[in-house]
């Protein structure tokens, strides 16, 4: 093998090596974001997540990791609701509906928060990933 295609193999493996971890580090980190940011929405939100209905027009998802107590959590939250108890009264019932089909370990809750400001909810799903 010569020294140029030596020299081509290692950028090329270099760049590849680059292209998998680079994303891999990137969906893995917590925090919020849209479904417009196509990239994450796709690759890293549960499918019983990404068809929550949509109660509002406001709202983003969440990922957090392991956190230390071997639970990961996926959610939406919606915020500016105008029907509060309606939104809660459909999010309920989508809850109902799939928790007969969660993997041992899942859970998937409706939570609500109220603050000065507003009203919001919140659909989890917190996987218990030590087993």
């Amino acid at each position: 093998m010569t020294i140029n295609k030596l020299r081509s193999t290692i950028v090329l493996m270099a760049l590849l090596t680059l292209g998998v971890a680079l994303p891999l580090i990137y969906l893995g980190n917590e925090g919020e974001y849209t479904e417009s940011n196509k990239l994450k929405y796709f690759l890293s939100t549960p499918s019983i997540i990404a068809g929550v209905p949509r109660v509002t027009d406001t709202y983003h998802f969440s990922y957090s990791p392991d956190d230390n107590y071997g639970f990961e959590r996926n959610s939406i939250t919606f915020n500016k609701i105008k029907d509060f108890e309606q939104a809660k009264k459909i999010l309920s019932q989508y809850v109902d509906s799939k928790n007969l089909s969660l993997n041992e370990g899942e859970e998937l809750l409706v939570l609500d928060y109220h603050n000065v400001k507003e009203q919001s909810l919140m659909v989890t799903l917190i996987t218990y990933t030590h087993r």
